[in-house]
């Protein structure tokens, strides 16, 4: 993928159309209480350490599978994976929909980043596959209509928005490779479901969005919000990190490029963050019969630091964050220095 889909304006408005999601009014959603819902559920619920939303469902309405729902009423938690301690969760929707909370306050500057990949520590679970469409090509493209199978068809409602992504790479612990330790996710397109046709368990739905080959068999996840508002905020926390990756299959990586960043929300990186980009080199190098004429590697610790460039982070796993390059002094390769400085 190359960076100048970024710049694109083009594309950029039409993915803040396809994502704008006005809040459902309260009288047009219901708690579903399958299998014996209990009564009395409180308006929210404060997240506490080792929840996730799905256990929530099962002890608030006996039924984890009616999350999707319970996130209907959440729209400032962007991913349902990655609930925190603290985080408020709201069981019914509001009564008020001015009351909902918001990921963006009315008015709030911010830089639009498409989320077009991340990493995660561990792999996503899927909900779904893309069985069969009636489109007579192998691969398919923007507005096509498909044929979807679900592992929990009965909790997935008409409108609802699924995600393709791509695993493109995994990362393994360089003393034991069989313990995975990371997963890169390429953002390849996003479904929206159309109808429920009374004749098939099959669902139809309808390609949204398309930034790579989507083909039959391909797998659904849960939706990510994919347009970022991201505005710069200073770090609570100082920190080290590295670079271990970029969302571009090239050798090294330069202003508005995207970066992978093996720090993420346990260790106190928040979107906004701004990581600085060190590195210890002298610059000067003389080529000769393709050799480097200078090259003294071995007493590059004497070099002092200095900052090459900068990164914003537009999104937060557990573990890891992206980031965009806002500057580099010149091209960057992997496994950068990078830090975080409190109140910075």
């Amino acid at each position: 993928m190359s960076c100048k889909y970024l710049s694109t304006a083009g594309l950029v408005a039409l993915l803040a159309t396809a994502l704008s999601i006005a809040p459902a009014q309260s009288q047009q959603v219901q708690v579903p209480y399958a299998r014996g819902g209990v009564a009395g559920v409180p308006n929210y619920y404060v997240v506490r350490d080792g929840d996730t939303l799905s256990r929530i469902c099962e002890a608030y309405f006996r039924n984890p599978y009616v999350w999707p729902r319970v996130w209907s009423y959440n729209p400032q938690i962007t991913n349902p994976h990655w609930i925190y301690p603290g985080d408020v969760i709201f069981l019914r929707p509001p009564a008020d929909p001015s009351t909902w909370p918001s990921a963006r306050p009315p008015g709030r500057p911010g830089t639009h980043y498409p989320l077009a990949g991340f990493y995660t520590g561990s792999e996503l679970e899927s909900v779904g596959f893309i069985r069969f469409s009636p489109t007579p090509y192998r691969s398919l493209s923007l507005f096509d209509e498909v044929y979807l199978e679900f592992e929990e068809a009965d909790s997935v409602q008409i409108g609802d928005r699924f995600a393709l992504n791509r695993i493109v790479g995994r990362l393994y612990d360089p003393e034991d490779d069989d313990i995975l330790i990371g997963v890169k996710y390429l953002v390849t397109g996003v479904i929206e479901i159309t109808d429920r046709p009374q004749d098939s368990p099959l669902l139809i739905g309808r390609v949204i969005m398309a930034w790579d080959v989507i083909e039959r068999g391909d797998v659904l996840f849960v939706n990510q919000i994919l347009m970022r508002v991201v505005e710069s905020r200073p770090a609570t926390v100082n920190l080290e990190g590295t670079i271990i990756d970029f969302l571009e299959p090239t050798t090294y990586a330069a202003g508005t490029f995207y970066v992978f960043i093996d720090r993420g929300y346990n260790q106190g990186v928040r979107e906004g963050n701004r990581f600085a980009v060190w590195a210890r080199e002298d610059e000067y190098i003389e080529w000769s019969d393709g050799e480097p004429g200078f090259h003294e590697k071995d007493n590059a610790d004497l070099i002092p630091w200095r900052v090459v460039g900068e990164a914003i982070v537009i999104f937060t796993t557990n573990d890891y964050s992206t980031a965009v390059l806002t500057y580099s002094a010149h091209e960057l390769p992997r496994h950068m220095r990078v830090t975080l400085t409190e109140g910075i």
